[in-house]
């Protein structure tokens, strides 16, 4: 999903981009959760994610201001999918 989201924003799709723009979200958020969270990856695979080396927010930063600013849209709370995904596993 991130990689599809990127792809369309390197060729400039960026109404396509916005479409799948939570779509991103909630997959970074995923990816972080089995990294962080689960400890399902390895530290050398965290290191690996798209944006950590922005920081835990680089992703939902990137894609928020993404929405917000050339989509007009308004972004998510701050780790809203990343709860979301840890209450469906609560469940």
């Amino acid at each position: 999903m991130l990689t599809r989201y990127f792809n369309l924003l390197v060729n400039e799709k960026t109404e396509e981009a916005l479409a799948e723009s939570e779509s991103a979200l909630r997959a970074w958020w995923g990816l972080y959760h089995l990294a962080e969270n689960v400890g399902a990856f390895r530290s050398a695979h965290k290191d690996l994610l798209p944006m950590v080396g922005n920081g835990t927010y680089g992703g939902e930063n990137l894609i928020n201001d993404h929405r917000e600013f050339m989509g007009g849209i308004s972004g998510f709370k701050c780790k809203f999918h990343l709860k979301e995904i840890q209450q469906q596993k609560a469940s």
